[in-house]
């Protein structure tokens, strides 16, 4: 009889083993949940263009009350992607308008938060009594559950001007408009430039024919080719842009 050798086999290499911190979401989501959260981290990325459409309330035509603003987002082709919606109180609404300090959400169609967009009460550029209180927003990306990039007004006597800067402090992109302040039945851009000067977005108000005539109501398209936190940024920054340049409730200019 021949001799019987023991086969003894080594453990497989640490580069080779597949640890559970390597699979973060495959014990806790199911294939189609899997799908739908690559779908809605990837949906904004593809897009090169979107529309910003603030929705008009007849009750703001009929008796002049401010109500909280509401905007939809759509894609290029027309679909609906995210919702916008303020929380701002009733009262502040009314006496400081235009000034008043709010919160904006940006809900998916499964109403879960995408970006939180927060603005204090503040005054405006053109209030040269208090020209060192200007604008600012801070915008969270609900994702990473931590603010991601804040934009402030910067005091200016003809051009609207701001600057977008990371956590850290550091200037992503200057955003400057044009000199034309005729806001009605007239397009109006806004560009995102970088610290080098080169152009990184695009914003365009676009013309609303009557709707403007009450002043209810302001279109966007907003144009950038980056990475999605970086879109993402552009278009929360571009609420303050409407915000402060377009409302004209109870302004200092």
């Amino acid at each position: 009889m021949g001799e019987t050798k023991a086969v003894i086999r080594q453990p497989q290499s640490d580069k080779h083993s597949l640890e559970l911190s390597e699979l973060p979401f495959a014990f806790g989501l199911g294939v189609e949940q899997l799908e739908q959260q690559t779908t809605k981290t990837r949906l904004l990325p593809m897009l090169n263009k979107i529309t910003v459409k603030q929705r008009l309330h007849k009750l703001e035509v009929c008796f002049g009350c401010t109500r909280n603003n509401r905007y939809c987002v759509y894609t290029e082709e027309g679909d609906q992607i995210y919702y916008v919606y303020e929380d701002s109180v009733c009262l502040m609404r009314q006496m400081t308008g235009a000034l008043r300090g709010l919160i904006l959400k940006m809900t998916d169609e499964d109403q879960e938060d995408v970006l939180i967009m927060k603005r204090p009460a503040r005054c405006s550029s053109r209030c040269f009594w208090s020209c060192c209180s200007l604008q600012v927003m801070d915008i969270i990306v609900q994702q990473d559950k931590e603010k991601a990039a804040t934009i402030y007004e910067v005091w200016s006597c003809c051009i609207p001007q701001y600057r977008v800067v990371n956590k850290e402090g550091s200037l992503l992109w200057r955003v400057k408009g044009g000199t034309c302040h005729y806001r009605c039945c007239s397009q109006i851009h806004f560009e995102f430039l970088t610290p080098d000067g080169e152009r990184a977005a695009a914003v365009n108000r676009e013309c609303q024919g009557c709707d403007e005539l009450i002043g209810a109501s302001n279109t966007f398209s907003i144009h950038y080719d980056l990475d999605a936190r970086q879109r993402l940024i552009i278009l929360g920054s571009t609420f303050l842009v409407d915000l402060n340049y377009f409302e004209k409730q109870n302004r200092c200019w």
